[in-house]
């Protein structure tokens, strides 16, 4: 249900920067009829259906929700978040040609793994490095130069209490940035700031930090006359 509950509300807001989707259902309704094969339930398809249509007014009545609202295909051709989609190839719970039915029908930018495996096996290696790269490309983490990067590491190591000062200060400083830019009354400096990178707005700050045995460090973060 995770990846059938992204997708109906990707469907809904498209700012979401992207979506892992693992092992999706197509079609509740079909996937109801074919688990009663898959499971070898001995009882007619007419009973099954008249089962799941009393369910479903049962759900109408109590939850105020249509089951048959959760067909995916027809939400698909309007989403446009990126997505990757993934599904082992011998899950027999819920079978891969339901993601190969979304996939297809997909409108945003998309891509498809699948993997040996059934519904609950250990995902393989290259799919989680392929999931990391692909929220590495989709929310766009900010590039660090080198002597930045080497500044944060070595003033982290100096103990929890500063870690957690640079840390807030950092994150409030780029909240105010936010906050300005949005503002109609914001001052031009601010606008200014707001404008600046992630990159450009934390080595800013970083910088401007007074640390006390900065000889200890290695760098200085302010020169001393």
């Amino acid at each position: 249900m995770g990846a059938v509950t992204s997708l109906l509300y990707g469907a809904e807001d498209p700012s979401i920067a992207g979506m892992v989707l693992d092992s999706a259902f197509s079609n509740l309704y079909e996937l109801m009829l074919e688990l009663v094969d898959v499971y070898k339930i001995r009882v007619p398809k007419f009973t099954v259906k008249m089962a799941v249509h009393y369910m479903r007014r049962v759900i109408q009545r109590r939850a105020k929700f249509d089951i048959m609202d959760l067909n995916v295909v027809q939400f698909a051709p309007k989403t446009f978040i990126p997505a990757l989609f993934g599904h082992a190839s011998s899950d027999v719970f819920i079978q891969s040609h339901h993601t190969d039915r979304i996939h297809q029908a997909y409108a945003g930018d998309k891509n498809l793994i699948k993997f040996d495996g059934d519904h609950n096996s250990a995902r393989p290696q290259f799919y989680y490095d392929s999931v990391s790269i692909f929220f590495y490309n989709v929310l766009n983490p900010p590039q660090f130069p080198s002597a930045c990067s080497n500044k944060l590491e070595k003033y982290y190591n100096r103990g929890a209490g500063t870690n957690e000062s640079l840390l807030y200060e950092i994150i409030n400083g780029l909240r105010a940035a936010g906050t300005d830019a949005g503002s109609s009354s914001a001052a031009a400096a601010s606008f200014t700031n707001a404008t600046k990178s992630v990159v450009e707005l934390l080595t800013e700050r970083v910088n401007q930090l007074s640390v006390k045995n900065d000889s200890d460090l290695g760098f200085p973060f302010g020169r001393k006359s």
